[in-house]
């Protein structure tokens, strides 16, 4: 675990800076996210401040010049994650995939003249550890029932409550160490635990990348199986053993 650890205290500040670049590209307003209001966007004060640091040097200065700034930044943070993943040997796809979507939105941005892109409430509530519906003493039941039964491995309740609390994923500083890497039966006991309203359950697809994002395999190991051929293992592979183990784990935690 410790590789793990190591690996996202040194991606935490670039993955904060991407955020902030990302929120850099909208102009301030107040939104809705989720069941809460709040005030997203910072172009006009990132903007302001680019524009004064550049007069003092006597340049003259455009929109489009700050985006190719922010362009120029996305690509170092890139190379320095492209850097952690060689030293750490693990791999972080979320964060260049989310690096990715913002130089998109960027190079669109130049296309268009500098026409700033409104905020939507998907994009700022899209990216959470799973939402609890029962009381909280059953979180510390849940994480008791997965020790008992050798599903994973000990872990401090403050982190394993932050799985499902819907903590913004980039806040996670621990994740749950599932012990036999079997994905699949991972997969079929978050199923079983949205089926009986333990969590959430109002998105209609299952997210992956929440799953492989609250969730490691031994060793700090990411989890990559790709989502085509585990719907099909799902329905053929979950024991008749592992079954009863999801129901007794669900039976007492809705008793």
């Amino acid at each position: 675990m410790g590789n793990y650890l190591l690996f996202r205290t040194a991606l935490e500040p670039l993955n904060k800076r991407v955020l902030e670049i990302e929120q850099s590209l909208y102009p301030r307003r107040l939104i809705e996210a989720g069941e809460e209001k709040m005030l997203y966007g910072t172009f006009e004060s990132e903007y302001r401040n680019f524009y004064k640091s550049q007069r003092q040097e006597g340049k003259l200065i455009t929109e489009i010049d700050f985006y190719n700034s922010l362009i120029k930044e996305l690509n170092d943070i890139e190379s320095g994650v492209l850097k952690f993943q060689k030293i750490y040997g693990i791999s972080n796809s979320s964060l260049l995939d989310l690096i990715f979507s913002v130089k998109q939105t960027i190079e669109k941005l130049i296309q268009e003249g500098g026409n700033k892109p409104q905020p939507t409430k998907r994009k700022i509530n899209s990216k959470l550890t799973y939402k609890w519906l029962l009381k909280e003493d059953k979180i510390y039941e849940l994480k008791k029932l997965l020790i008992d039964y050798e599903l994973i491995d000990s872990i401090d309740f403050q982190s394993f409550k932050a799985i499902f609390s819907e903590t913004p994923i980039t806040q996670i500083k621990k994740a749950i160490t599932w012990k036999n890497e079997n994905v699949t039966q991972l997969i079929y006991l978050i199923m079983q635990l949205k089926k009986n309203k333990v969590i959430d359950s109002t998105k209609t697809n299952f997210d992956y990348k929440q799953l492989y994002s609250c969730f490691v395999k031994n060793n700090d190991e990411i989890f990559t199986e790709k989502a085509k051929s585990l719907k099909t293992d799902i329905e053929i592979k979950i024991s008749a053993d592992f079954k009863l183990i999801t129901e007794d784990i669900v039976n007492k935690l809705t008793k």
